[in-house]
């Protein structure tokens, strides 16, 4: 059945807007520190080595990737937990990604830019479990990733749409960590992760509408924390 355009209308009126999002977000966590949550090794000898590195502050960076090294150094992140992809490293990984999970057609005009949205995903992808984050407090499903995704790295895309290029921001952090990043700073935009070998990602648009596909994650284990939360299941 296709939906009227009123009806259609009337559904993208009821979204979430991005600046809610990352309003409600802010208001609940700037003042959160992961060490306090005891979800970081607080080791000093780690952190001193990871802080002295150029790569937690670079003079040159400017918008949300200055504003994320800013955060990563406030609240002592070690690099163990949380390190950017060096020039040798993100374009291998960005070009896995669009092989394992995009549309090739899709990839080459767009590459991952809401691919979330547009129906960019290769269609021959398993589609584990799909949910909309618009309950009241729906968004802390994420607290539970590290139950979710049962492994100790992820790669972490965070979408900076600041610039007139499109860029992502890619990282290899623990699951832990995701959490604080993206309620406590990331906020409003589009973000994509998976595991170190692509078999599964899990990405979020700007609607608040997180879809989970590829292989590996358990569906059921998923809905038992959405139904904790009050989150709708598509």
């Amino acid at each position: 059945m296709t939906l009227p355009n009123s009806a259609i209308r009337s559904v993208i009126e009821i979204l979430p807007k991005p600046e809610d999002r990352r309003a409600r977000r802010l208001k609940s966590f700037r003042f959160w520190s992961p060490i306090e949550h005891g979800l970081i090794d607080p080791d000093a000898s780690v952190r001193r080595s990871a802080l002295q590195r150029s790569i937690w502050m670079n003079n040159n960076w400017s918008g949300f990737r200055r504003e994320l090294a800013g955060y990563i150094k406030e609240n002592q992140i070690p690099e163990n937990e949380f390190r950017f992809l060096g020039i040798y490293e993100w374009q291998n990984v960005y070009e896995r990604v669009l092989e394992r999970f995009v549309d090739s057609s899709y990839a080459k005009t767009c590459g991952l830019h809401w691919s979330n949205i547009e129906n960019g995903f290769r269609r021959e992808i398993d589609r584990i479990i799909e949910f909309g984050c618009f309950p009241e407090g729906s968004w802390q499903w994420m607290k539970k990733l590290p139950e979710i995704v049962n492994c100790e790295k992820v790669y972490l895309f965070l979408e900076d749409d600041e610039r007139e290029d499109i860029k992502y921001w890619i990282a290899e952090c623990s699951p832990s960590v995701v959490w604080f990043l993206i309620n406590d700073i990331y906020g409003a935009g589009d973000y994509y992760m998976t595991d170190k070998k692509f078999n599964w990602m899990i990405t979020e648009n700007h609607h608040e509408y997180v879809q989970i596909i590829g292989r590996g994650l358990e569906r059921i284990a998923i809905e038992k924390i959405c139904i904790q939360y009050h989150i709708p299941v598509f």
